[in-house]
């Protein structure tokens, strides 16, 4: 019994602690995104490209984070959600970035096939930078380096005209990308299933580690063989 209760409490915590002060939770599974989505019966889904979706590994662009990801997307469609990139890239880049999701398995021009191209609604944005939805992906001209163009709280609120459903879920490897469109969502009375996916940071974490560990051990083994020849 006392076990089971060290256990379950062990579990509260780790739920606690995935869970920030804002409300924003922290995960490293889209199937765990996936799955929290489809119990609360979200069918207004959106996913930052980079680093969620698609990353550069090992010096090649376009290498899939995720492998689940195709099936998760298939499955949400199926089930008639709509899953939609929300990008910080420049409209210019939605053909490049649709084939590149294409070479993974990744079709969301499947998801909302009768909503026509447009250019969004200016009111609504931050800035004069144009911002547009083309087969399912709303790209929304904004400088990560120089925080210029529109956020993407803007720009969903630009994409739904100031009139969100009453539930959407969210996720960006960036906090403060995930904050901002949360904010948004607050504002206009819509519920946010906001997610800030840690995948990538963690493995490049890991990854310094370990390089880490291997000079620290290689600089021990040459100390020790120097030492092995000290006059």
């Amino acid at each position: 019994m006392i076990k089971k209760l060290l256990i379950l409490s062990t579990l509260s915590l780790s739920m606690l602690q995935a869970v920030d002060r804002d409300g924003i939770r922290h995960t490293s599974s889209m199937r765990e995104f996936s799955e929290a989505v489809k119990k609360a019966g979200i069918t207004e889904i959106f996913y930052d490209c980079d680093n969620v979706l698609m990353q550069i590994k090992d010096g090649k662009k376009g290498q899939a984070v995720s492998s689940s990801t195709p099936q998760i997307i298939q499955e949400q469609q199926a089930a008639g959600a709509k899953p939609t990139v929300l990008t910080s890239r420049a409209p210019r880049h939605a053909m490049y970035t649709e084939k590149a999701l294409h070479r993974l398995d990744i079709h969301f021009e499947r998801s909302r096939p009768s909503e026509a191209d447009r250019e969004l609604n200016a009111a609504y944005l931050e800035s004069k930078r144009q911002a547009m939805f083309i087969r399912s992906m709303i790209l929304c001209n904004h400088n990560d380096r120089t925080d210029e163009g529109n956020k993407k709280g803007a720009c969903l609120d630009a994409f739904y005209e100031g009139k969100w459903p009453k539930k959407m879920a969210f996720i960006d490897d960036s906090v403060q990308k995930v904050k901002d469109v949360a904010a948004k969502a607050k504002e206009r009375g819509s519920e946010c299933a906001c997610y800030v996916f840690d995948r990538v940071a963690k493995e490049k974490a890991a990854r310094r580690a370990a390089k880490k560990r291997e000079r620290t051990s290689s600089s021990k083994k040459d100390f020790d063989i120097k030492n092995q020849f000290v006059d």
